[in-house]
């Protein structure tokens, strides 16, 4: 069992992404400011998120990039509150029109599991074409999410004095239903696998760590128990994929029989032994499944916690 002194519960690294949201098929609008929520979504299995940088386009001039100070503390609650908010980027950025000028945040945005924060970028400059933005349509077909983040609907600020009523036409200052353009940048920390958090990572991930615990665990081919579950807990939650014939590779019939099979095995204390019957291939050979009483009762546990 020495391997699984070296099994951790969280990554020591930051795996790095970005998500774009663009306005490539309809007209631009510009002016001071946009504020929009993020929300980090609870289905991956991750510990924290990091917002480390904005990319945004237009005149922009002297530019500012904030978020609330709390936890689950959306943008309007706070929308004039300058104390409810911290800075993490300001500086003089030149005009850019067509491509994207990415501001580093200092620090990054850290954000938990099921957590919402509001975000805000603004210029101080003059007029009325610092920063991009567009309409909010329910009708139009846009990525605002990916596995990790949703981008909500945020309000457009037609101000240059950053969270003010104040306008510098002398009408309305706020414009609602509007959305970031832009892209976001950001890095996750992941949980690592364990027996214990087996459930929170996707069905596809726990299907594929069964079978890979069944092809070798209970196998005298195989590695041993400790050695699989230090395996798997090195590996990425996305690292297993569906395939386009279904959660278990459709045709794959050995990986289909081994599936099928463990849950069998865990939940008969009697179950016999797995032979060449069990499954149907020609590439059986591959492996041996014969499996002694004592071999069964040992894994079984841990098979029973992976399978679901």
């Amino acid at each position: 069992m020495a391997a699984l002194s070296y099994v951790g519960s969280k990554a020591d690294y930051i795996y790095d992404q970005s998500l774009t949201l663009d306005t490539a098929d309809h007209e631009d609008h510009t002016f001071c400011g946009i504020m929009f929520n993020i929300t980090c979504k609870e289905g991956a299995p991750i510990t924290t998120l990091y917002v480390t940088s904005i990319a945004v386009r237009g005149r922009l001039g002297d530019v500012s990039v904030y978020a609330t100070n709390d936890a689950n503390t959306p943008y309007e609650r706070v929308s004039t509150k300058a104390e409810k908010w911290s800075c993490h980027f300001t500086g003089r950025l030149a005009p850019s029109w067509r491509t994207y000028t990415t501001v580093q945040l200092d620090p990054p945005v850290e954000m938990c599991r099921g957590e919402t924060r509001g975000f805000y970028v603004h210029s101080t400059t003059p007029g009325d074409s610092s920063i991009v933005y567009d309409n909010f349509s329910s009708y139009r077909n846009r990525n605002m999410s990916d596995e990790h983040i949703d981008v909500k609907k945020g309000m457009a600020h037609l101000g240059i004095v950053p969270f003010s009523n104040v306008s510098q036409y002398g009408w309305g200052t706020w414009r609602n239903n509007r959305e970031f353009v832009g892209r976001i940048n950001y890095g996750t920390r992941q949980i690592l696998w364990r027996k214990e958090v087996h459930v929170e990572f996707p069905e596809v991930w726990r299907t594929g760590a069964a079978t890979f615990y069944m092809m070798n665990a209970l196998s005298f081919k195989g590695l041993p128990a400790d050695v699989v579950e230090y395996i798997l807990n090195m590996c990425g939650w996305s690292w297993f994929k569906e395939s386009k014939k279904g959660l278990l590779g459709g045709g794959n019939s050995v990986v289909k029989g081994l599936y099928g099979r463990a849950k069998s095995f865990v939940q008969k204390p009697s179950a016999p032994k797995l032979t060449e019957s069990d499954v149907s291939s020609s590439d059986f050979n591959e492996f041996d499944f014969t499996v002694e009483n004592d071999s069964r009762n040992m894994h079984r546990n841990s098979i029973s916690c992976i399978l679901m």
